[in-house]
């Protein structure tokens, strides 16, 4: 069973262990009972990018992307995504 932040604007950040079905559900503060909403954050911040951190710290949200707006911006890492002809025993990724 998972661990979950939240957030209660009064009480502040708190820790609550959840089932998978119930991360849905909205969750109550354990001291003042108002509803809290939940925070967002990632493990491993250490390996991630200055700017990646500070959006995430911030409760940036991501962007949803469509997958053709994903295949006009220009990728970052090592590999290429062209479609080159490959070996049929080969598995690609």
């Amino acid at each position: 069973m998972p661990i979950y932040e939240y957030r209660c604007r009064e009480c502040g950040d708190f820790e609550k262990w959840l089932t998978m079905q119930e991360t849905g559900l909205p969750v109550e503060c354990p001291t003042c009972d108002e509803q809290a909403e939940r925070v967002f954050s990632a493990p491993g911040l250490m390996m991630m990018s200055h700017n990646i951190r500070k959006r995430i710290e911030y409760g940036a949200e991501p962007k949803v992307m469509s997958k053709q707006e994903l295949d006009m911006k220009p990728h970052y890492h090592r590999h290429s995504h062209k479609k080159e002809p490959s070996r049929p025993w080969q598995i690609g990724h």
